[in-house]
């Protein structure tokens, strides 16, 4: 009988509580995932829900200071359910270009270290000077673009004929040091090209390292020619940061810029 009343008494085992949570192990690239953790941010606050994430990658947590409103799960709940990126379009799509640009700027926002990381990779390399427009030279799987080279050579004539200077400063953000050597074919001798990409990193980390800082540097220009079917184009446009604005703009595909 005791023994009867003291299993009775047993607390019962709590279940743990349903999540809705953001899932950002989906996003395929460095661009994407910052853009995708934005855009569940925007949903939440619109919803006026907890921004509750689940990233695989601990790269958000690494890189950026952490609003209260959000939280990262160490571990996805048993009971859970991730929300799909398909609910946010139809809060999102409504939404101004400055309003995401708000929005943007109180989330995206480096951490002290990382930014400290950022900036040393930028230093190291010499890089000092503003630069007059920036370009995105992308590595085809199937060979070099000889397209695209002559389709940015052109935007760059463009651009000089328009400020009518005598040579320009560009830099440009590359996949490798290999796409500079074949688009020098297509540029002006007036042209001073420089790239991030003529250090080679040796670490995965030292990568994504390079690529933020590429990302910085294309922030902070004055004029730019960007794809915006590419993630990291599409964030460089959304974080841009020359007092002012843009003096000059072109998208290359004619593609509007989208958020998700």
């Amino acid at each position: 009988m005791s023994s009867w009343i003291i299993r009775r008494n047993v607390a019962p085992k709590k279940k743990k509580s349903i999540v809705n949570y953001y899932d950002m192990s989906i996003s395929p690239d460095i661009g994407s995932l910052y853009l995708n953790y934005l855009s569940a941010y925007i949903y939440s606050q619109k919803m006026g829900e907890s921004c509750i994430v689940w990233d695989s990658t601990s790269v958000l947590e690494k890189t950026l200071r952490q609003p209260i409103q959000v939280k990262f799960l160490k571990e996805i709940p048993e009971e859970s359910s991730a929300i799909s990126m398909d609910a946010f379009k139809q809060v999102i799509a409504p939404l101004k270009f400055k309003e995401l640009q708000k929005f943007a700027a109180d989330i995206i926002f480096y951490d002290a270290g990382f930014n400290r990381a950022v900036i040393d990779r930028i230093q190291k390399a010499g890089i000092k000077n503003m630069f007059d427009i920036g370009i995105h030279l992308v590595k085809d799987i199937a060979g070099p673009n000889l397209v695209e080279h002559k389709m940015y050579s052109d935007i760059l004539k463009e651009y000089q004929k328009k400020t009518k200077l005598p040579g320009l400063s560009i830099y440009v953000m590359a996949d490798n040091y290999n796409l500079i050597t074949q688009f020098q074919t297509y540029c002006d001798p007036s042209w001073k090209i420089t790239s991030l990409s003529k250090i080679n990193p040796l670490t995965a980390d030292d990568a994504f390292i390079q690529q933020m800082a590429d990302i910085q540097i294309m922030n902070a220009l004055p004029a730019l020619a960007l794809d915006f079917s590419r993630s990291a184009d599409r964030l460089i446009y959304l974080m841009q940061r020359y007092n002012g604005g843009l003096t000059f703009f072109k998208e290359v595909k004619d593609t509007q810029w989208n958020l998700i």
